[in-house]
């Protein structure tokens, strides 16, 4: 009896480390429910663009400009009515969709912003619960959905916010750990992940695995690890926040891999190699990150390309190509870092689609445009670099 016992708390102790540790989960791809898409419409925009850009982000298919002036303009994809303009037409030029707004992210087919009194407002896919609000309904419009937050970072099916007191809250997309809550279990409503944190000062996400930066750039990570983006020596996905990494200022994390900025200006990297993504000058993976670049001082992460600024203001690049990302004029994939653009002062890297602003003020555009992310007018791709112009 002795010995069945304790056989039967073996089997308990393992089952324990394997729910703390993940098994790696299968993930879904474009969401199933996808309702029918409606024909691409061409919009005026009468928002002057001139000097005015303050940041960009992209989601897989669509992408967002945030102007100085605290208008958030959208144009791509919108599916899942992931605009917020209330119906599913896709848009290929920019629109303003909402004001008042001091950040902006995007998910795959959601977005979500923070508006300067705190407030946080949601649109798009809602499957899984990411916009948290306590249900799987797809919101059509900008709605409120939660308060007191200062920083926020969408993945592919889940959210993640910094709130004022330093709190972390969660919800939406769950099965590799993503949310750091201890389990695997997807959250329809915002849940408090973690509250030791007082000196969090920012998040970010990848399509699946997330991070939390703190005070000193102490790095958190949690969620899917398969390739090892999480950057902590091994391949095993975790449900728990666990320090990654140290002297940490801004993370970039693609759909597999992960891009790290460290306060020295080195770049750092960790994750899925498939497409030379990670810039090593081979095609293998790596589970702890390793220095590839100097002098860097912005970063973006496609779905399998990546992005590097550097303090001349020379943009690199390295990965897939096969969407003509590079804007270098052919379609070939790269394992090592090439000059695609100089004069380049931001950078914003969609799934596969990349946006930059010149020094001039200019906003130029390349690769995948099938759903008018590109905001050129039309739905044709591109492998050189065009203006997007208003």
């Amino acid at each position: 009896m002795k010995k069945y016992l304790i056989i039967l708390l073996i089997i308990i102790i393992i089952s324990f480390a394997c729910s703390k540790k993940g098994k790696n989960p299968a993930l879904p791809g474009t969401p199933t429910e996808t309702p029918t898409i409606t024909p691409t419409l061409t919009f005026t925009n009468t928002v002057n663009l001139s000097n005015n850009v303050g940041s960009i982000e992209c989601g897989d298919y669509h992408t967002s400009l945030l102007t100085k002036d605290e208008k958030l303009l959208m144009t791509g994809s919108n599916w899942f009515y992931q605009l917020g303009l209330n119906d599913n037409y896709d848009r290929n030029k920019l629109i303003q969709v909402i004001d008042n707004v001091k950040e902006a992210e995007c998910g795959g087919f959601h977005n979500l912003v923070v508006k300067k009194d705190g407030t946080l407002w949601g649109t798009g896919h809602n499957g899984y619960g990411q916009l948290g609000t306590g249900d799987a309904n797809t919101i059509t419009v900008w709605t409120q959905v939660l308060t007191d937050v200062n920083k926020v970072t969408a993945g592919n099916r889940h959210s993640i916010v910094l709130k004022n007191d330093g709190t972390i809250w969660a919800t939406g997309f769950n099965t590799a750990g993503q949310l750091g809550t201890g389990d695997f279990n997807d959250r329809r409503q915002w849940y408090q992940v973690l509250t030791y944190v007082a000196d969090a000062i920012d998040v970010f996400s990848g399509d699946y695995h997330s991070f939390v930066l703190r005070t000193g750039g102490i790095l958190l990570a949690t969620g899917y690890n398969y390739y090892g983006q999480l950057g902590k020596g091994d391949n095993y996905s975790i449900n728990e926040w666990t320090p990654v990494c140290n002297n940490v200022s801004k993370v970039a994390a693609g759909e597999f891999h992960t891009l790290v900025l460290k306060t020295d200006n080195t770049l750092w990297v960790a994750g899925r190699n498939n497409y030379g993504q990670l810039g090593t000058a081979d095609n293998n993976d790596l589970n702890t990150f390793a220095q590839v670049l100097t002098g860097v001082i912005e970063i973006a992460a496609g779905a399998s390309h990546s992005l590097a600024l550097l303090s001349n203001n020379i943009l690199m690049a390295t990965g897939c190509n096969e969407k003509g990302q590079f804007g270098n004029g052919n379609y070939n994939n790269s394992n090592t870092w090439i000059q695609v653009a100089t004069g380049i002062q931001k950078i914003a890297a969609g799934k596969e689609h990349s946006i930059i602003l010149k020094l001039d003020g200019n906003l130029w555009a390349t690769g995948n445009n099938d759903y008018g992310q590109l905001g050129r007018g039309n739905t044709i791709s591109t492998n050189t670099w065009v203006k997007i112009s208003n």
